[in-house]
């Protein structure tokens, strides 16, 4: 029993079966693909070669056609991102919030070190003589970005 199988696919050039069955019994035989990358393939064809127990009678059998099978990417659940509602950022506190809705400004507060000098509220900072800077709302919508990379290679 001999099969074909593409390069992706196999860790050898062809599986092969060579075994000794009995007369009216069946044989299953299994073998293992390692797909490492995803797209089409075509596995095949399925040949069978048989004999007698000296070799005096022969008998070869090939499939007609090929079998294709897709490989496709592993999938991931979001639920493993960490991305859940009560995590919408990951699970490290931070004291920048990491979005904020522009158009929803909340207050201000004293200037510390490593403040974004675009938030400074100059007309606040004139009035009371010392830096401030513009405390927004959070955004009310969790950004979600899926990538998908299409190349066979990847």
């Amino acid at each position: 029993l001999r099969e074909t199988v593409p390069p992706d696919l196999r860790d050898s050039a062809e599986y092969r079966l060579v075994t000794s069955v009995g007369g009216r019994t069946a044989i299953d035989y299994r073998y293992r693909l390692y797909c490492r990358r995803r797209g089409y393939y075509k596995v095949g064809p399925l040949g069978l070669n048989t004999s007698d127990l000296f070799g005096f009678v022969e008998a070869r059998w090939t499939e007609a056609g090929d079998s294709t099978i897709i490989v496709y990417p592993q999938i991931v659940p979001l639920s493993r991102l960490g991305l859940s509602s009560r995590m919408p950022f990951g699970n490290l506190a931070t004291r920048r919030q990491i979005t904020d809705d522009p158009s929803k400004l909340s207050g201000v507060r004293g200037y510390a070190s490593g403040d974004s000098l675009r938030r400074i509220h100059w007309k606040a900072t004139a009035h009371e003589g010392t830096l401030l800077v513009k405390k927004f709302q959070p955004s009310q919508e969790l950004p979600l970005f899926i990538a998908l990379d299409l190349a066979r290679d990847a």
